[in-house]
């Protein structure tokens, strides 16, 4: 693990017509991961293509982070994928599985 991330959790507040909508990214923690590219694609996205790589970071387990969060490496942001996973469910080692839109 010799990479230093940010994990952020969305803060929802509703709008005057009632709807959902993100505020504020907040800070849940600042660790250590592993960042390994697995693949890339390309996706429709607003009517035009955008490229999609997808990463796997590891780091020690955390029962705080949720598929709602995002990860902060530097000046990349990516989007998890799905909820983190618990490798062997022994609450050491967490994956995630993260997509960042370039």
């Amino acid at each position: 693990m010799n990479h230093k991330i940010v994990i952020k959790k969305p803060i929802i507040t509703p709008t005057a017509s009632g709807e959902k909508q993100i505020s504020a990214w907040v800070e849940v923690a600042t660790v250590w991961a592993s960042m390994v590219p697995q693949s890339s694609m390309e996706d429709e996205e607003a009517g035009g293509l955008v490229g999609v790589l997808r990463h796997k970071a590891e780091t020690h387990y955390r029962s705080d982070v949720t598929a709602a969060c995002r990860i902060y490496w530097g000046t990349r942001i990516f989007e998890l994928a799905g909820p983190p996973i618990n490798v062997d469910e022994r609450n050491q080692k967490m994956v995630m599985v993260c997509d960042e839109v370039i």
